[in-house]
Order: C-alpha cells, then structure tokens, then sequence
C-alpha cells in the first residue's frame, strides 16, 4: 500500500535518541514508542514521504502532532540528518523537570521513572569522566585545537 493509499491509524515520527541511547523511546507527540510498532519513522522518513506525495497528502498518514512538534524541534543550524546533541538532551531534560515523586502507596509516573533513569544515566556519565579523567580531558584540550572549516569559511568571505 503506497502513502497515498493508507487508510487508518497513522503513523508517528520518534524523537531525537540520546547521544548514549541506541534507541528512541519517545515519538515526537510524547508517547512511548512500544505503543506504536509497526507504525514509526524517523524525521528524514517524514521529511521525505512530504516530498514525496506533498504536504497535504502526507498529513493524512502522519500524527499532526508529531509534524508540528518535529518542525518545532528542529536543528536550525544543522541539516536534519545531524542532530543537535545540546537540544535533544535539554528538550529531553525539559520534559521531566515537573517531574515528582509519587505518593505513597501510588505507583510512579512515567514521566518521573524517566527522570529517574536519566539522572542514573547522568551519574552513570560523571562517573566514567571520573574515571578516565586525562582521556576526557585530552579529547577536550583535542577538540580546541581543531579548526573548524564553516569558520574559515566565513573568514574568507568577509
């Protein structure tokens, strides 16, 4: 069945992964992805189903939600294929920051359980710098000293 062809649920886009996630978890509207097997694409797959059979045609086999929030997310100084690492952590860490700790005797919400496992995976981070303090640092002091060719760019230009 083509794009334009598709009739019923439709599908959702997933958010940006983590730098040390191999999965996403979330779609761009915020459900779990689990919910929604079978029915996923990425950004690049939604950008190019939109060229592919037109905006309007295409709005009708994605979530509006996740086409509106993916377009609001979006790196604007990067090309959609490279994710902007910063964004995608401070968008995920936004999305947990009201998060409390459930009453007692209630069970937790989801958006607490991933508060929980994003402070593990940060302590978890903190403790491999710890542990590998001068290589961490050598890729730092690396990273200054290189050049960065859209700066030369732009130096030549002007």
């Amino acid at each position: 069945m083509t794009d334009t062809e598709k009739v019923g649920p439709v599908d959702h886009i997933t958010r940006a992964v983590l730098p040390w996630r191999t999965t996403a978890d979330m779609t761009e509207c915020g459900k779990d992805v689990a919910d929604f097997a079978g029915r996923l694409v990425t950004r690049q797959e939604a950008s190019a189903r939109i060229k592919r059979v037109g905006q309007r045609r295409a709005m009708f086999s994605l979530c509006m939600t996740c086409v509106s929030t993916s377009d609001r997310y979006r790196s604007r100084h990067a090309p959609v294929v490279i994710e902007d690492i910063v964004m995608a952590v401070a968008r995920h860490a936004g999305s947990v920051q009201h998060a409390y700790p459930p009453h007692p005797g209630q069970d937790p919400s989801p958006s607490w359980r991933e508060r929980q496992r994003l402070a593990v995976e940060f302590e978890a981070i903190l403790a491999l710098i710890d542990a590998h303090r001068e290589e961490f640092d050598g890729y730092l002091s690396g990273r200054e000293q290189t050049v960065s060719l859209a700066d030369r760019r732009r130096q030549r230009r002007a």
